[in-house]
C-alpha cells in the first residue's frame, strides 16, 4: 500500500508519541509499504519514509502522493483513519476538569468556552462528521469517549499502545539492579514507588503528597521518586525529583512500584514500560492502561475521584500492602506477562490487517 500519515511532528526525537509514530512508520516500510509523512515539524531522518513538511494542506499533499488510504495521527485532517491517540478535545475538557479544585472549577468552564477552545471543537467535529472515515482508539476510555461525540461501534477499533519488550526489561541480575539505585541514592533498605509526570496537576501529584505524608510516617524507608520535566514544589525527606535526561527504563529498573494516580490518560505508555519492566503499578481507571491491569495479578486499579479521605484511605493500604517483597515480586510477575502480550511487532501487524481491511472497503465503496 501507498500511504500518507498526517502527524504534526514526527522523527525519533522529543515525546513518546513522535518516537512511536517514527517507530510504526519504518517498521511499515520495512514490511514493503510505500510510507509518506505529511507534518509541520520533522527530526532526523527514518529510513524509507517520505516526509513532506505539508501539513497546513494536506489534501495538496494527498493529490500529489495519491495514496491509497490516509492516517491522521490525531484529527488534524480529513482521512481514511484517525488515531485517537490524544483523545477528543470536547471530552478531555470535561474530564480533566477533575483536576482542578471544586471552587476553581467554574473558572476552568469558563476558559473553556473561549474561541480557541471552541475553534478545535468545531474544527474536530467537522472530521468525526465524514460518513466514512474510521477510527482507532489506542483504549476503550478513548473508545467510549469517542462514542459520546456520536460515533457508532462499527466505525471505531480498540489496538492499545505496544512496548519494546528489550528495552524496557527487568534488570539482568540483582548487581545490575543495586548499581542503578545507587545512582539514584537508593539502598536495599529503601522502597522505591515511582511517579512518571509532566503535568503533575493532570497527573495528581497531590494525591501521592497527601498519601506519603501519612505512609512515610510510621515507614521511613519509603521513598516517592519523581520522573518528569517539572519539580515538585514541595520539599520532603521521601521525595526526590529525577531529570528527564535519565534513560526512563533504568529508573524502571531501580525502582519497586509505580503509581499513576492520574485524572485523564487516554493511555498512559508508562504504565505498560513499568510492567514491562517488571514492576507491579497502581493505577487510576481513568488511564487508558488501566484496561491491562488485573488487581491481584499484575497490579492494582483504584478510583481518584469521590470523597478525598476515602480515595486517600485506599490508596495508602493498597500502598502499604506493597511494602511486602513477596506481593511485589508476585504482581511484578504478571506485570512482565502482560507486557509480553503487547509487543510491537504483533501490533504493528494487527495495524497492518486493519488497513487491508480499510483499503478493501473503500475500494468496494469505488467499484
Amino acid at each position: 500500500m501507498r500511504l500518507l500519515f498526517y502527524i504534526e511532528h514526527f522523527g525519533r526525537t522529543g515525546g513518546g508519541a513522535e518516537n512511536y509514530a517514527a517507530a510504526l512508520c519504518a517498521a511499515m516500510a520495512e514490511r514493503g509499504h510505500d510510507i509518506h509523512v505529511a507534518c509541520r515539524t520533522a527530526v532526523g531522518a527514518v529510513p524509507a519514509v517520505t516526509v513532506h513538511p505539508d501539513l497546513d494542506d494536506p489534501q495538496g499533499c494527498a493529490s500529489a502522493v495519491e495514496p491509497d488510504l490516509t492516517v491522521d495521527w490525531g484529527l488534524f485532517a480529513r482521512a481514511d483513519l484517525h488515531r485517537l491517540g490524544g483523545s477528543v478535545h470536547r471530552q478531555f475538557l470535561h474530564l480533566s476538569r477533575d483536576a482542578y479544585p471544586r471552587w476553581q472549577r467554574p473558572l476552568r468552564d469558563l476558559a473553556c468556552h473561549g474561541p480557541r477552545h471552541q475553534a478545535r471543537i468545531r474544527a474536530e467535529t467537522r472530521i468525526l462528521q465524514d460518513p466514512y472515515a474510521h477510527y482507532l482508539a489506542i483504549s476503550q476510555f478513548v473508545a467510549g469517549q469517542a462514542r459520546a461525540e456520536g460515533l457508532p461501534d462499527e466505525r471505531i477499533t480498540v489496538l492499545h499502545n505496544a512496548v519494546d519488550t528489550q528495552r524496557f526489561r527487568p534488570a539482568a541480575n540483582d548487581d545490575e539492579r543495586c548499581a542503578l539505585r545507587c545512582e539514584l541514592g537508593y539502598d536495599d533498605s529503601h522502597i522505591v514507588f515511582l511517579f512518571v509526570a509532566h503535568n503533575l496537576r493532570l497527573k495528581n501529584f497531590t494525591l501521592l503528597e497527601h498519601v506519603f505524608a501519612r505512609l512515610a510516617a510510621t515507614h521511613p524507608e519509603v521513598r516517592l521518586a519523581v520522573l518528569g520535566k517539572r519539580a515538585p514544589r514541595c520539599r520532603h525527606r521521601w521525595l526526590q525529583h529525577i531529570s528527564t535526561s535519565a534513560q526512563p527504563e533504568t529508573v524502571y529498573r531501580a525502582a519497586d512500584v509505580l503509581l499513576h494516580p492520574t485524572y485523564f490518560d487516554t493511555f498512559g505508555s508508562v504504565v505498560l514500560e513499568a510492567m514491562s519492566c517488571g514492576l507491579p503499578v497502581v493505577v487510576s481507571p481513568r488511564a487508558g492502561a488501566a484496561e491491562l491491569v488485573r488487581t491481584g495479578s499484575n497490579g492494582t486499579v483504584l478510583p481518584v475521584t469521590g470523597a478525598r479521605e476515602t480515595v486517600e484511605t485506599a490508596w495508602n493500604a493498597a500502598l502499604t500492602a506493597l511494602l511486602a517483597a513477596p506481593l511485589r515480586q508476585r504482581l511484578g510477575r504478571g506485570g512482565r506477562a502482560t507486557a509480553e502480550q503487547h509487543g510491537f511487532t504483533a501490533h504493528v501487524e494487527q495495524f497492518e490487517t486493519l488497513l487491508q481491511r480499510l483499503l478493501a472497503d473503500k475500494q468496494a465503496r469505488s467499484s
